[in-house]
This record gives structure tokens, sequence and C-alpha cells, in this order.
């Protein structure tokens, strides 16, 4: 009987391995010190891409919002229109701390 490492890798574990070497490198560019900051990289089969977040500008439902609340008010809570990408963490706290300043829609 023969012993898993004693075993050469199937098709699968082969094309494992390539696509973890593949993301690898765009891992190691991203802590690098030529990187932009705040990027996302994907990957897959040797193509490389970037990608982004954005996030709708929020609805103040006040602090006792119920589950309840949420679904009545997903519409505006969805609602990408005018969404924004944040670079850096700040960002996105002054858009909340804006939207705390709004009366609150619920309460």
């Amino acid at each position: 009987r023969r012993h898993a490492h004693d075993r050469e890798p199937d098709a699968a574990e082969r094309a494992g391995d390539a696509q973890a070497g593949i993301c690898h490198a765009g891992g190691v560019y991203l802590v690098s010190e030529d990187a932009p900051t705040g990027t996302i990289l994907t990957a897959a089969a040797g193509v490389f891409a970037a990608a982004q977040l954005v996030e709708t500008d929020g609805v103040n439902l006040g602090h006792d919002a119920t589950a309840d609340d949420v679904a009545a008010n997903i519409a505006k809570i969805t609602d990408f229109t005018g969404a924004k990408h944040y670079n850096q963490g700040g960002e996105q706290s002054q858009k909340f701390f804006a939207r705390i300043n709004d009366k609150p829609v619920v309460g």
C-alpha cells in the first residue's frame, strides 16, 4: 500500500499549486513599495484584474433600529446612486459621522 506522500499529485492538485503560485505573485507585488495603496487584485488562470469596493451613502436608522426597520428601509440602504469608493478608512468614518448627524428615520 502506498502512503499519500509517496503518490504522484493528480491534475487537480497540480492546477491548485499553479493557481497558488499565480496568486502569490499578486500578493508579493501588493506588499512591495511600488504597489498603490488601497488596491485589490483578483487573479485566476494567469489573468489579473483590479477590484473596487464601493459603499452606499447609508441611512441613519437610529440606535434602536430593528430588523423590521432595516427591511422597511432596504431600498434606501442599498441604493447605489452616488456610491463611493474609499481609499482610506478615515473617509468611510467621515461618511458615517455625517449620517449620525442626520435625523434618524426610526424612533
